[in-house]
């Protein structure tokens, strides 16, 4: 069991460099770590991510590797994208193309939750990623951080500029209150 962890953490850390995120940090110490903590930009291009002012990303990338020229798979869109990260596998294995479809194959949580590691799942984007909580123990896919809580229909005026701030501030509230295993954060 535990080389199946290692094996589908290894095909995760591969393709999570493929979907949209530039910077993968190598540990410094081959040790086995008590928490792994991912988090994707949801449509962050490398090229833009490059362009940006991001301090603390380029901290984190100095420390570690960084690859810009990933390519991701086919349908490029946020579900199945998220669900080859997952699972390792491509969409026409997995079969995972819209929010609450149902994945064909394994997740990298219920390989974990397997060995009674418990993970967790924030999805930023509401439910943008439904059904790929499957088996995971901490799930927060109910709000849809982009916009203002009392805002029904989008307008410019309605979006939330603090929005990852607060799915941040609500994955750190899990990960105090529950140390998950691992834990993936999507910031929208």
């Amino acid at each position: 069991m535990m080389r199946k962890i290692l094996m589908i953490f290894g095909v995760f850390i591969m393709l999570f460099g493929l979907f949209g995120s530039t910077v993968t940090v190598v540990a410094a110490h081959p040790e086995r770590p008590e928490y792994i903590i991912i988090i994707t930009i949801d449509g962050c291009r490398p090229d833009k991510l490059a362009e940006a002012d991001t301090p603390n990303i380029d901290n984190i990338a100095a420390a570690g590797a960084v690859a810009l020229s990933h390519v991701t798979v086919f349908p490029a869109k946020t579900p199945p994208t998220h669900a080859s990260m997952f699972t390792g596998a491509p969409p026409e294995v997995h079969e995972y193309y819209d929010p609450g479809d149902e994945l064909k194959v394994e997740t990298i949580f219920e390989v974990f939750e397997a060995e009674n590691k418990r993970t967790a799942l924030i999805d930023g984007k509401g439910g943008r990623i439904r059904g790929l909580e499957r088996g995971v123990t901490y799930v927060k896919l109910d709000v849809d951080y982009r916009w203002l809580p009392d805002e029904v229909e989008w307008a410019p005026e309605s979006e939330d500029l603090e929005g990852d701030l607060r799915v941040m501030e609500n994955a750190i509230q899990i990960f105090v209150n529950h140390r998950p295993s691992l834990m993936f954060v999507m910031l929208p």
